[in-house]
């Protein structure tokens, strides 16, 4: 931007630079080509945007610039785009021969004849004269030349204040001089197109918002709506629930809890024998078994040494030792234990010897219990049974489980429990109340248990209540290997008055592995470990008081599940806002999860599933109710659109 673009004769330079000299003494910017612009250039271009770009167009007016007709074209340029025009006269001329764009105006005299510092003193006050407004037309003027020649790009047009400050300028600018351009006035009421095209897109935009506010809100239910609503949930839930629907997620839950437990330590009073692939590798082995009969003596020969309190023997063996000392040790050893597998029965009772294996050859019958466990879908054992009837045809005759003739005999023989475990076990035929052990009662699992509805509980079963662990590799028991024993490489201590449990862990010879809520596939547990988390149980329950789990009858249960459906309830007639709803049942799904988490550490199993689906039901029925019939929102005021302006009155 300049303030003075000055138009002359080349035959007037001299008096061009003293004018020149006292605009820029008066700090004042000014365009003219002293030497003429390079030929590099385009020369009537550069001319045209420093017209443009000029507050005001002086004319030094002498008979040679009135004769060039460079001088006369840019005259003509400043006329086209309505620049202030301030004609000078140096020279004296014929005012005819003068154009009618200059000598309409008021001209200055600077002739020789003249006083400079007077005419220069006009000069300097014409200038200033309502210089605010000539500045907004050079600007106005360079950005429409600049929105023409770019195509009209929207992106060159006025918004805001720039453009509430054109806005203004127009309105006044009808009587004062330069007058606006066509091109001018143009560019202006495409800017107000514009923001009546933004203003009315906000609009849309605002209306499209407080739709969305209104989707997200709904009306307040009555409390007689929540009391109903909570009942129909609730009674769906427990039909759901009785039917068995529900119980793969309770138990898929319960797993999950079970898992996030504290660990509970080492139980020191077992020590596990573990026949590793190394060890079976080691064996000559024999048919049927994983072990032979001399490195089965000798194992029980050390550990005899060592004096544990008992010795189980997770190891099916249906046939006679080939050694006399080993049968001698079969027989006479009360220490030892050993196990079968009953025979399986199809529906209609015939009776499977797939899976049949025979009590041991050698161990009395009372030392010998079935190794038997009860799976659910998906193969997870989360039961533990403790007596069954015999099965007749099968080769496994025993009534008890090997858990619990261990951990019975174990108690039996603990200092200072005098005679209150000795009384021997009921027939499980003739077994009417639940089962005792000392002081401790092992309640039965019922048809409908917890998370379990209409499951088989035929046999005495109990909830297997796992002893917590985190660490997979070593678990809840001390464990060693077939060969540290073999070599002599254990501490006695490790041994002593303990329950020592032999089985296999060999994934490879013998793959005695099973699933638990702890995890399945390599998070499978050997058939020897879960045998020693059975026998825990008991033995804890029995001397520690270690909490067996339990669970609340079916009424408490019912109760459970309604109260959750009227909290749901409740935080629906509560917040109106589905944001707030959304966080307020995520909170309270959290501190429901928190609670029977917390219930379980201490052995408790209360159903979360269906609390949590009668949570949800309950809320999300309610504001179905709300949005099927919604009613007037009036915290949300509608969309206003926008007043008219003086700027608008101009289109």
């Amino acid at each position: 931007m300049a303030d003075v673009f000055i138009s002359y004769s080349r035959k007037d330079k001299k008096f061009v630079e003293s004018l020149y000299a006292a605009l820029n003494a008066n700090k004042r910017d000014i365009w003219v080509d002293w030497e003429a612009i390079p030929l590099t250039t385009d020369w009537w271009l550069e001319i045209q945007a420093g017209i443009e770009q000029a507050d005001t167009f002086i004319f030094i007016i002498t008979p040679d610039s009135i004769a060039s007709s460079v001088c006369n074209q840019e005259i003509d340029h400043a006329v086209r785009h309505n620049k202030r025009i301030m004609p000078i006269v140096h020279r004296e001329v014929d005012m005819r021969q003068v154009r009618n764009a200059l000598a309409k105006h008021n001209a200055l005299f600077f002739r020789e004849e003249d006083d400079f510092d007077t005419a220069f003193a006009l000069l300097l006050k014409a200038l200033d004269t309502d210089l605010k407004h000539v500045r907004m037309h050079t600007r106005l003027l360079v950005r429409s030349l600049e929105w023409e020649r770019e195509g009209r790009d929207l992106s060159f047009l006025l918004r805001d204040r720039d453009l509430e400050a054109s806005e203004r300028w127009l309105e006044q600018a009808t009587d004062k001089d330069p007058r606006p351009t066509e091109r001018q006035i143009q560019y202006i009421i495409a800017s107000q197109q514009l923001r009546q095209q933004q203003q009315a897109y906000d609009a849309s935009y605002q209306r499209a918002e407080q739709e969305l506010k209104r989707a997200l809100v709904y009306g307040r239910p009555t409390l007689r709506k929540v009391v109903w609503s909570s009942l129909a949930i609730a009674a769906s839930l427990c039909l759901v629930r009785f039917l068995g629907l529900l119980q793969p997620l309770e138990l898929a839950a319960y797993d999950q809890l079970t898992r996030l437990r504290p660990s509970e330590g080492i139980d020191k009073r077992f020590l596990i024998v573990a026949i590793t692939d190394t060890d079976i590798q080691a064996e000559l082995k024999e048919k049927g078994t994983s072990l032979s009969d001399a490195s089965l003596d000798q194992l029980l020969e050390k550990l005899q040494t060592y004096q544990p309190r008992l010795i189980g023997l997770d190891l099916y063996r249906d046939f006679a030792a080939s050694r006399a000392s080993l049968a001698t040790k079969l027989r006479q050893n009360d220490q030892l234990y050993g196990l079968c597998k009953v025979a399986e029965t199809d529906e209609h009772g015939r009776v499977s010897t797939a899976v049949d294996n025979a009590r041991p050859t050698g161990i009395a019958r009372a030392r010998v219990g079935f190794s038997d466990v009860l799976d659910d879908n998906g193969g997870i054992i989360r039961r533990h049974l403790l007596l069954q009837e015999k099965v007749g045809g099968s080769r496994c005759d025993a009534e008890y489980a090997f858990s619990l003739l261990l951990a019975k005999r174990y108690l039996e023989l603990e200092p200072g429990t005098n005679q209150q475990y000795k009384t021997p076990l009921p027939a499980p035929s003739t077994l009417s109340d639940d089962l005792k052990l000392g002081g401790t009662t092992f309640k039965r699992l019922q048809d409908f248990t917890g998370g379990y509805q209409g499951v088989d509980a035929g046999g005495y079963q109990i909830l297997l209540n796992y002893r917590a662990y985190t660490d997979h590799q070593k678990g809840p028991f001390d464990r060693v290997s077939l060969g540290q024993i073999l070599s002599g490489k254990i501490d006695p201590s490790v041994i002593k008055d303990k329950i020592v449990l032999v089985g296999v862990t060999s994934h490879e010879s013998v793959n005695d592995y099973k699933a638990t809520p702890y995890g399945t596939g390599s998070q499978e547990l050997p058939g020897v470990v879960l045998q020693a988390h059975m026998i825990s149980q008991l033995v804890s329950a029995a001397l520690d008081q270690r909490p067996l789990l339990w669970v609340w009858p079916l009424w408490a249960e019912t109760l459970w599940i309604l109260s959750w459906s009227w909290v749901g309830g409740l935080i629906a007639w509560r917040f109106q806002r589905l944001p707030l709803l959304g966080g307020a049942v995520v909170v309270a799904i959290g501190g429901l999860t928190v609670f029977c988490f917390v219930l379980l550490t201490q052995a408790g199993w209360v159903p979360l599933v269906p609390a949590v689906l009668g949570l949800v039901g309950t809320s999300g029925l309610l504001v179905y109710i709300a949005f099927r019939r919604p009613q007037p929102i009036s915290t949300i005021a509608p969309a206003q659109k926008p007043a008219p302006t003086s700027a608008n009155r101009l289109l």
